[in-house]
């Protein structure tokens, strides 16, 4: 005997998030140095941001890991980024 379940087998999720507005990568950059300043681990000054329709190239020596992941992090949650390329070294 065989019993036919009923329900859904199966999803396919084709949504894309469309920004509303442009975001030029120089109000990205600016963002993104903004955030960096906020932080108490990372020298905003020791970190060379550069921006290219959505991608961020991150270059700079940070004193800690801590420092490198809080720069990371604060380039790829920051709004129009869509990659974000960590060239960071790490000496104390």
């Amino acid at each position: 005997m065989c019993a036919l379940e009923s329900g859904v087998v199966q999803i396919e999720n084709h949504l894309t998030v469309v920004p509303t507005e442009k975001i030029i990568d120089k109000d990205i950059a600016r963002d993104i140095m903004t955030t960096l300043e906020l932080k108490a681990d990372v020298e905003a000054d020791d970190v060379n941001v550069e921006v290219s329709d959505g991608h961020v190239l991150l270059n700079g020596t940070l004193p800690t890991w801590t420092a490198r992941q809080a720069a990371h992090d604060a380039a790829l949650y920051t709004p129009g980024v869509t990659t974000v390329e960590n060239r960071l070294f790490v000496a104390p």
